[in-house]
């Protein structure tokens, strides 16, 4: 695929995926799943440059994941994290690009459907007045400028 195909691909995807977040939250259509874009081809072909260039025209950060061999957490502090960001007014929005995505476990298969239905919920550890103890953090709603794309290379 070509990288302005791609481009084409990302730019309908993301159309998409904030019509269906408003969908969902103007409760016209409350079941209705948001989808992952996979940007999938060898090493080389422009999925990142591709990724990068969409993230800066939007005006959004970019934050890179690889669940080859990171924890799902870093993708549910992450969206944790950028939804705080866009609240505060300190980001506009953040793609997390979602390097090997075809290697996901079931953690990270977990977290990926909460954000398909636009909510997300985890545990974090926290420590108050010297005690150790968790904390249940949820989203009801994910904000449209949170975008999640996976990239994917099969010939790995």
């Amino acid at each position: 695929m070509s990288f302005r195909r791609m481009r084409e691909n990302l730019e309908q995807a993301f159309a998409s995926h904030v019509a269906n977040v408003q969908s969902r939250q103007s409760r016209l259509d409350p079941d209705r799943k948001l989808s992952i874009p996979v940007l999938e081809g060898p090493s080389g072909i422009g999925k990142t440059s591709c990724v990068e260039e969409f993230a800066r025209e939007k005006g959004f950060q970019l934050i890179q994941l690889d669940c080859s061999f990171e924890p799902a957490n870093f993708l549910a502090f992450r969206i944790n994290n950028a939804i705080n960001e866009i609240r505060s007014g300190q980001i506009t929005g953040c793609v997390l690009l979602v390097n090997y995505i075809h290697e996901i476990d079931g953690e990270w298969r977990e977290l990926f459907d909460q954000y398909r239905h636009n909510r997300l919920s985890f545990e974090v550890d926290v420590v108050s007045d010297g005690e150790k103890g968790k904390r249940v953090v949820v989203f009801d709603q994910i904000p449209a400028q949170v975008f999640v794309v996976g990239e994917s290379r099969p010939d790995n």
